[in-house]
């Protein structure tokens, strides 16, 4: 699931509309599975190879074959469990980031609580629309969040959300950019 824009409102009858809440979702990338997979064809390539060796070297077969049926499935377990917790939900007021397994985090930041935001994509990454957020808090708290679907526009909903808490920052950095100070 790719990340989207909501916008959620409370309205029905006798009810006054309430403020739109504009919320940013994204979830874990498919690419999450790529390690996992890269490893069963590995050990696949080496069975083979093993195995259509004369002489058979059979003790490699078979290692490769314990790997492939203990090693493997408990890899593609755990990325199956990271998808079914890893996501991020930017509101008007903070966020929420979900990290963690086996041991589940839910993480909730206000706004202001918000320090430092650090994107980044390996090659394979950004070839495939995946990517990384690491957000500091005031207090100091890391949260990262890695193989996030549409980083990209996860990373700039929460600069924004950042930009409408912190203006002065956003000011300060567009006069460096524009002196040439914030360029290396």
């Amino acid at each position: 699931m790719n990340g989207k824009l909501t916008e959620q409102a409370e309205t029905g009858p006798g009810v006054a509309p309430k403020e739109h809440v504009a919320a940013f979702v994204a979830r874990a990338h498919w690419s999450i599975f790529l390690p996992a997979f890269s490893a069963a064809l590995l050990w696949a390539l080496v069975y083979l190879w093993a195995d259509n060796w004369t002489p058979r070297l059979s003790a490699m077969a078979s290692l490769a074959l314990a790997v492939e049926g203990l090693i493997v499935p408990i890899l593609i377990l755990h990325a199956w469990g990271r998808t079914r917790v890893l996501g991020l939900r930017v509101g008007t007021r903070g966020l929420e980031a979900r990290a963690g397994f086996p041991r589940r985090r839910v993480i909730e930041v206000g706004a202001r609580e918000i320090a430092e935001l650090d994107f980044g994509q390996s090659p394979l990454q950004r070839y495939f629309g995946a990517g990384r957020l690491d957000i500091r808090t005031e207090s100091g708290a890391r949260i990262r969040l890695d193989d996030l679907a549409d980083a990209v526009a996860a990373a700039s909903a929460v600069r924004r959300l950042m930009a409408g808490i912190h203006p002065v920052h956003e000011e300060a950095d567009s006069k460096k950019i524009a002196r040439g100070d914030g360029l290396k």
